[in-house]
């Protein structure tokens, strides 16, 4: 289980550091006054934020496959 938590928790992390860097780069063409750039780079984020979304969808299904939930 270690491994796949591993990969799982690796895919997450590098789905979210896309997020991040997304942010800033709309973060640089707000600064630009490029408001249309940061419009496409905000709808863009949209397929990594789905990704991230499902990666901890696949962390916690793997933990509760073996009986660790959020709480408990």
């Amino acid at each position: 289980m270690e491994q796949e938590l591993r990969a799982r928790l690796g895919e997450l992390s590098d789905d979210a550091r896309k997020i991040s860097e997304h942010a800033r780069q709309a973060l640089e063409h707000l600064d630009r006054g490029e408001l249309k750039a940061v419009s496409q780079v905000i709808a863009v984020m949209h397929h990594k934020i789905s990704a991230v979304s499902s990666d901890r969808e696949g962390v916690l299904k793997l933990l509760e496959e073996h009986g660790v939930r959020p709480g408990d």
